[in-house]
């Protein structure tokens, strides 16, 4: 009986703490599944598409080099400039501190 009479607040709130926490996890998940989908439909065929499915398996905020796509596409430097640049003009990417870094931020 006394067990019930304690103060439930901190319980409670910590619970709905808790659960705000997941559905915030969730729709982020929803919303970049979806913005994902966008922008996939948007590209179409090409080398902008393949890099996108490059970035879009990294997690917001995690960099990457230019590097990355002279090593692994059979693309001029001239092509991969101006795709990094559509990218960059989707949101899908941002510059990062140094020269050929780019930033991922599919959402954000």
């Amino acid at each position: 009986m006394a067990a019930t009479q304690g103060n439930l607040k901190p319980f409670i709130v910590f619970y709905l703490e808790c659960v705000n926490a997941s559905l915030t996890k969730v729709l982020k998940e929803l919303q970049r599944y979806d913005r994902i989908k966008h922008i996939r439909e948007l590209l179409g065929r090409g080398h902008a598409k393949t890099m996108f499915e490059l970035i879009s398996r990294m997690n917001d905020g995690e960099t990457f080099h230019r590097q990355l796509f002279d090593d692994t596409l059979d693309a001029s430097s001239s092509s991969i400039a101006k795709n990094l640049s559509r990218l960059k003009e989707l949101g899908v990417i941002k510059s990062g501190d140094t020269r050929g870094e780019y930033i991922v931020s599919i959402v954000d």
